[in-house]
């Protein structure tokens, strides 16, 4: 279940719930979010386990109301966990002027998990399905394929029901939205809090008994690798493969040397071209 939080009494009650929360799941929805012409609808946010999810209607939100939820998403201390969190950065960026603080992205965290449950991408790229099998031929070491967040569960041996409505996105920024676009707003929340709970079984993030602060930090990263809101056809910084230097950061005379990609618009390493 969820509630809306549309006018500034609701949000301010969701606010000192969240507050009290170990941490907390987030996802924003909207029209091509991130992208040039872009625009933010909601912001949805769960509470540990997805116990609670409030969904923020920004667009009958004064910005005053959002102030307290956005101060929480900004904290260095309360952990924000993600699902490919590159767009929702980028319009909290573009909206807010403010950055996600602590973060954890799963999708990160997918990857990495990869060599631990022998599901490398070098091994896996000459199936069909596979991004990389047009290119599968060259050296395409350090270059991973990224998961959607409806099929990791699958992707992990879990076949609970995960699938998604399909959805008109430019629907988002009409009003009143229908009880298909919460619902669909609230799934994206239980999803993120039952790959949570999966990994965290796994040990492919943090538990009670492995520590994981490289993951933070290669989430940051990444979800903060576009300063700006990108065109929607671009190949480049919209594709379904991992980034470079996004797991690994070069250092020494790696680090000092380096170069602008013309296509992506990133700094990298000379190792990377």
């Amino acid at each position: 279940s969820y509630e809306l939080c549309a006018t500034a009494s609701a949000a301010a009650r969701a606010v000192r719930d969240l507050q009290s929360s170990s941490h907390l799941f987030v996802d924003l929805e909207g029209r091509d979010l991130g992208c040039e012409g872009g625009a933010l609808s909601v912001i949805s946010v769960g509470t540990a386990l997805a116990r609670k999810i409030y969904i923020f209607d920004v667009l009958s939100l004064h910005f005053s109301d959002i102030r307290p939820l956005l101060k929480i998403i900004a904290d260095p201390y309360t952990l924000k966990i993600v699902w490919d969190g590159r767009m929702d950065s980028i319009e909290l960026r573009r909206t807010f002027r403010i950055d996600f603080g602590r973060v954890l992205d799963l999708q990160v965290a997918d990857v990495i998990s990869r060599p631990e449950r022998g599901a490398e991408d070098e091994e896996r790229k000459f199936r069909d399905w596979h991004p990389l099998r047009t290119v599968c031929r060259y050296d395409t070491s350090g270059v991973h394929a990224l998961t959607g967040l409806k099929n990791a569960l699958t992707e992990h041996g879990s076949y609970g029901n995960s699938r998604k409505t399909v959805i008109d996105h430019g629907v988002w920024m009409n009003r009143p939205l229908s009880e298909t676009y919460l619902s669909y707003a609230a799934n994206d929340i239980e999803l993120l809090s039952r790959v949570y709970a999966l990994f965290q079984s796994r040990a492919h993030v943090s538990n009670r008994t492995r520590n994981r602060p490289e993951l933070e930090i290669q989430s940051a990263r990444y979800v903060r690798m576009h300063s700006s809101p990108i065109p929607k056809d671009d190949a480049f910084r919209m594709s379904n493969l991992m980034p470079l230097e996004v797991l690994s950061a070069p250092s020494g005379a790696g680090a000092v040397s380096r170069k602008n990609c013309t296509k992506c618009y990133r700094s990298l390493s000379a190792a990377c071209f």
